[in-house]
């Protein structure tokens, strides 16, 4: 599932004739996933890492920070190892939180929400359709309280990438 949002973040294009839906073309899918294979395999030959570290690597989550590009706020979607701060809140995440986390989303308050795969398959479906209405189940960790808390969030598509922009 965490698969399937990323590359619509990265490589859908919204469908206008049906809010809510994205379409993937299959060369700027494939043209991204070459870059971003190649891109790991070059890492990893560099730094002359095992197969098995490889291997880590690809689990690691991506996130959209929100940056301000000429005075414009957009989300850029990356990986969460690109920014550092990010990346520690996200292993002391994994160490109190059992949930699989997959992506993260900045917002302009000075919180974050870490988007996750429930347990449950029976509720996949249901997730699905949320984030087709662009609300999700999160753990939002406010930066200012030091908290971490499950809520339903909302978000939006900013220039690029989702931005999580309430809790509802």
């Amino acid at each position: 599932m965490g698969l399937v949002i990323f590359l619509t973040c990265c490589a859908g294009v919204h469908d206008p004739d049906h809010p809510g839906r994205y379409l993937l073309e299959k060369d700027r899918v494939l043209s991204f996933v070459k870059k971003n294979m190649a891109n790991l395999s070059d890492f990893v030959e560099e730094h002359d890492l095992s197969d098995e570290v490889g291997k880590k690597a690809t689990d690691e989550i991506c996130c959209t920070l929100l940056e301000d590009v000429m005075g414009s706020p957009v989300g850029v979607v990356n990986r969460i190892s690109t920014s550092p701060g990010h990346m520690k809140m996200l292993e002391m995440l994994h160490e109190q939180v059992p949930m699989k986390l997959y992506f993260m989303m900045d917002s302009p308050e000075n919180k974050v929400a870490f988007l996750f795969v429930s347990e449950d398959q029976d509720v996949w479906e249901h997730e699905k359709e949320m984030l087709e209405d662009k609300k999700a189940f999160a753990v939002v960790a406010d930066l200012d309280k030091i908290t971490a808390k499950i809520r339903q969030i909302r978000f939006e598509m900013l220039n690029g990438g989702p931005i999580f922009t309430a809790e509802t």
